[in-house]
């Protein structure tokens, strides 16, 4: 990955690299680490990626910055960009390639409600937290973008193509305890609300426990399925987000 970076242009003359070894145990957590980057130079611009990624589709550093700067003179509280990322209405949008060969393009810079975790990148000035209680390496690409619209800023896919060698997986125990987790920390904010995952999870929100309950049981999704019906689709989180 870091080799791929430097080719692209991101010389380690003017770009700082940082590991978080999380290879042996969860040691950096990510909802512990996002917000100390508002710390980390705040008069420079900070990426959070997954090391499997590989900057190799004819993009690199100056396309990057020229993408940021950008975005910045179109929208200056503006305080997550990503390559991937979801719409209002569930959409998907974004440059990445991963092992499917998948794209989603459409025209960017694209505000969107979520944005995957591979590429993220702050701005200087950065006003970023995370959720208390929430930890893992699930869904904070989700959560630090919900943070930020509840902070008064907003979330980007930008033109930035790349390529993402890993599957996701969104079968695994480790990914449903995340969604269960995420599902209860953030419905005490809502009345009802409907978010979609960049791996095309949908999570159902509300204060009211039973309806929680039953807008996330597969079992009342399948009944209402079979008489044709659907549990709240979207009527998303577009009461919550500026358009």
């Amino acid at each position: 990955m870091r080799e791929s970076f430097i080719a692209a242009g991101f010389d380690p003359a003017r770009c700082d690299f940082r590991l978080y070894d999380n290879s042996q145990r969860n040691e950096h957590d990510p909802y512990q680490v996002i917000p100390t980057l508002n710390d980390v130079s705040p008069d420079r611009f900070v990426i959070l990626c997954h090391c499997d990624i590989r900057i190799n589709r004819d993009a690199g550093y100056d396309q990057l910055l020229e993408r940021l700067n950008q975005l910045t003179t179109i929208d200056p509280q503006w305080a997550v960009a990503g390559n991937f990322g979801v719409m209002r209405g569930g959409k998907r949008i974004g440059t990445v390639h991963d092992y499917a060969g998948t794209s989603f393009p459409g025209p960017l810079p694209q505000k969107v409600t979520a944005l995957d975790e591979d590429f993220l990148v702050f701005p200087p000035n950065r006003h970023l937290s995370c959720t208390p209680g929430l930890s893992g390496f699930h869904l904070y690409g989700l959560d630090v973008c919900l943070n930020a619209y509840f902070s008064s800023h907003t979330c980007y896919v930008i033109d930035f193509e790349l390529t993402h060698l890993g599957a996701g997986p969104t079968q695994i125990p480790e990914f449903k305890a995340a969604v269960h987790n995420f599902i209860n920390a953030w419905s005490p904010r809502f009345a009802l609300a409907v978010v979609t995952t960049p791996t095309d999870k949908t999570l159902r929100l509300s204060k009211w426990a039973p309806l929680r309950w039953a807008l996330n049981s597969w079992k009342v999704t399948r009944m209402l399925g079979f008489f044709g019906l659907s549990p709240v689709s979207k009527p998303e989180i577009e009461s919550y987000f500026p358009s």
